[in-house]
């Protein structure tokens, strides 16, 4: 008997026992597993491949599956062998536990796979809460106030570009690009001690919208095959580009911060660290702190940069154009914001600063609604718990009550939450007045619901900033041209949500088009 004829032999033994361990193992899975109680489509409870078919396979749709789910199997559901979705407001605080609370909260591996070994990505909760200290003076209110005049440096850029190239020209101006430009100078004078002034550029190009397009559509494969990222940056540019140009714009993106992060180095190991307008760069700072050289190094420098960098421009960018569309589609609400602007900002020229917008009662409620519909991270915001978790709720005139052993993951997603009718009724609808009381106040209670920063004690670090910037933003373009600014060859395709790439993915990706009359 030769090699093959040997080997063929042992193929029905293998069939028959990869059989039997896969029965045995789905059987436990769905019988004697500890989350057997919790209430789920059985082939999720049996493994991944549900999400992978999913999320890879039919890009980025597990969402929405999901949320079908919940209206079958109530507001707890079980999606994973080991992981829980959850749908109900009653038990965020349970979740997303807060610092002050002494709970931990793991993140978990599918993160770290796709965006890499960030802040923001620290699976264990002692490491991140190390890192994140290290960090947070640098996102403090206190501090955000001190780039203040930076935005508005930026934005009075932008506000020139539309008076004096598009306005006078009659050209298009594509909104998103330009409030993207906005958002990365700063972060990258935030982040680095220096700006790329992509704002300078009145055509608003290059940005990194194609960058970051590129690098979210490999978020779920790479959640699954981590390699897939190292792999990319073995494959020659030219073929990359034939693949896809926004991979190439990924490629060159990475490149391009690897290159800030070796400046930001070089300078600080000559003691010679340039000051940014806030003094020692976040990077310096994180060189001269008492972590230990493993936090140090470049690679782990590359991964901060690329999430600091990168959240910090979509979504702030993302939720101004989504606002901005809903504005310009909703006459009577654009006329609601624009008297609360004119009788508080006189000189359109003259902007307030963030603390003195945010008594802006209209202003904020359209903030919240501009980033409830733009989501935030729109794919699950998972943790993993310590501690065992009681869960009871009511769901179709019956009882649920689970215990939701330690370790499990568990977490929402704020394309579903966002649009729990029961908190946000109407929840498709850009409707600012749901954030406000009946006296026209504030309704502070809501912002509780509100998900896209996340909460508890890994909460968005950076969620001061991004609010300063919202402030900024809409309140600068709206003073200054919301009586002359028209959308223009823009469907409402370009704010709806189609599919999770972590980032949400909308329909259209060309941008919020507009137009600019004259003075």
């Amino acid at each position: 008997m030769d090699l093959y004829e040997r080997l063929a032999s042992y193929v029905p033994t293998v069939l028959v026992v990869s059989v039997v361990y896969c029965a045995s193992v789905s059987f436990y899975r769905i019988f004697l597993h500890p989350l057997a109680k919790v209430p789920g489509p059985w082939p999720a409870a049996t493994s991944h491949l549900v999400e992978f078919y999913y999320d890879v396979l039919r890009d980025g749709q597990y969402i929405a599956k999901i949320k079908e789910w919940h209206g079958v199997y109530g507001p707890i559901l079980r999606i994973g062998p080991n992981e829980v979705h959850c749908n109900d407001p009653m038990f965020i605080d349970q979740i997303y536990a807060g610092s002050g609370s002494g709970k931990k909260r793991d993140k978990t591996v599918r993160f770290s796979n796709a965006i890499g070994y960030a802040g923001l990505c620290t699976i264990p909760h002692d490491l991140h809460r190390q890192r994140r200290a290290v960090l947070n003076k640098y996102f403090s209110a206190a501090s955000i106030r001190n780039i203040e005049p930076f935005i508005k440096e930026r934005l009075q850029k932008v506000c020139y570009h539309l008076d004096n190239y598009y306005s006078r020209e009659g050209n298009a101006a594509n909104l998103s690009d330009a409030l993207s430009c906005v958002a990365i100078d700063v972060v990258s004078e935030f982040v680095f001690g220096f700006s790329y002034n992509y704002s300078d550029s009145p055509s608003f190009l290059p940005n990194i919208n194609s960058a970051i397009d590129g690098s979210s559509s490999l978020n779920h494969l790479a959640a699954f095959f981590p390699w897939v990222l190292k792999l990319l940056n073995m494959i020659p540019q030219r073929i990359i580009l034939k693949i896809s140009p926004d991979l190439k714009a990924m490629l060159e993106y990475k490149t391009k911060l690897e290159h800030s992060v070796d400046t930001v180095r070089d300078e600080a190991s000559l003691n010679a660290a340039k000051k940014s307008r806030m003094g020692a760069t976040i990077f310096t700072e994180m060189l001269q702190s008492d972590l230990p050289e493993s936090e140090k190094t470049k690679q782990r420098f590359n991964d901060e940069a690329f999430a600091l960098i990168g959240a910090g421009t979509e979504t702030v960018s993302t939720a101004a154009s989504i606002g901005s569309y809903y504005l310009l589609t909703q006459p009577g609400i654009l006329d609601k914001l624009l008297l609360e602007l004119e009788h508080n900002i006189p000189d359109p020229d003259s902007i307030p600063d963030w603390v003195t917008l945010e008594q802006l009662p209209y202003l904020g409620a359209v903030i919240q609604e501009s980033l409830r519909l733009s989501y935030g991270i729109v794919t699950r915001l998972e943790r993993v718990p310590h501690e065992p978790l009681a869960y009871h709720c009511m769901f179709k005139d019956k009882h649920v009550d689970l215990v939701i052993p330690a370790g499990t993951i568990i977490g929402m997603s704020n394309g579903v939450h966002h649009h729990n009718e029961d908190i946000f009724p109407g929840s498709y609808s850009f409707i600012p007045e749901r954030w406000l009381e009946e006296n026209g106040k504030r309704k502070r209670e809501l912002d509780a619901q509100l998900l896209s920063f996340s909460k508890g004690s890994r909460q968005c670090i950076g969620i001061n900033l991004a609010y300063a910037e919202m402030h900024l933003f809409i309140a600068t373009l709206f003073r200054r041209f919301g009586r002359r600014m028209r959308l223009v060859d823009t469907s409402k395709s370009e704010v709806t949500l189609a599919r999770d790439h972590y980032l949400p993915k909308r329909e259209s990706n060309t941008g919020v088009r507009v137009c600019i009359g004259s003075a």
